[in-house]
């Protein structure tokens, strides 16, 4: 997918640029922001996710799946969440508690791509809102003016 919009945006192929040492865009040409909805929001749309997940079936598939005790580090024990599910079946937390705890923790919410320097994006203005439109609507806003 990268491959593609890179070549969209230059007309060249990303291998092309990557041999020949380019940018595969020029510095210039795009705009840097960072995705900081409210934590309070993203909370809430855990939990909510939790609860569907569990009004759909999620607990009785997860106790089906763990009473074979398969190995953790399978892929189907490390799918999304069967470790929460399995920690409130096994009593040791609430559903609501552990989406807070693993949205809280979870290093790709505050995880900076590896090519960049962390206090690089300090710099960059941030998107707070946390539907897709208004973030939209918060992104053209910043790079008109």
């Amino acid at each position: 997918m990268r491959a593609w919009e890179v070549y969209a945006a230059t007309g060249k192929a990303l291998s092309e640029l990557q041999a020949a040492g380019e940018p595969a865009l020029a510095p210039d040409s795009w705009t840097a922001v960072a995705l900081e909805p409210s934590r309070v929001a993203l909370y809430a749309r855990c939990d909510a996710r939790l609860a569907a997940m569990a009004a759909a079936g999620a607990l009785e598939e997860v106790a089906a799946l763990t009473a074979h005790n398969l190995d953790p580090n399978l892929p189907a024990m490390k799918a999304v969440g069967v470790r929460e599910f399995g920690a409130h079946l096994a009593g040791e937390t609430t559903l609501a508690g552990r989406a807070r705890r693993r949205a809280a923790g979870n290093p790709p919410l505050r995880q900076a791509p590896a090519d960049l320097d962390a206090r690089q994006m300090m710099e960059w203005p941030r998107i707070t809102a946390f539907d897709a439109r208004d973030q939209w609507r918060q992104f053209i806003a910043l790079t008109r003016s």
